[in-house]
């Protein structure tokens, strides 16, 4: 009792009662925050369908040498 007494757990608000783990946060705040994540999502998952090194893919586009599939 004397742990509790000194360290009580949080308050949770009535508006997050009921609800388990972490509150989900956004990835991108902004418009073009949105816009670059989709953009780089997007590229990323057509260099994986392609059967592509995303790190070594990424290297290369940020060189200026995107790379071309076979």
């Amino acid at each position: 009792m004397k742990g509790i007494k000194e360290n009580p757990p949080p308050l949770i608000s009535e508006s997050k009662k009921g609800k388990r783990g972490r509150p989900r946060q956004s990835k991108a705040k902004t418009p073009q925050g949105a816009d670059a994540f989709c953009r780089n999502r997007g590229y990323i998952s057509t260099i994986m369908k392609n059967a592509m090194s995303v790190i070594d893919s990424l290297y290369a586009a940020l060189k200026g040498e995107p790379p071309i599939p076979d």
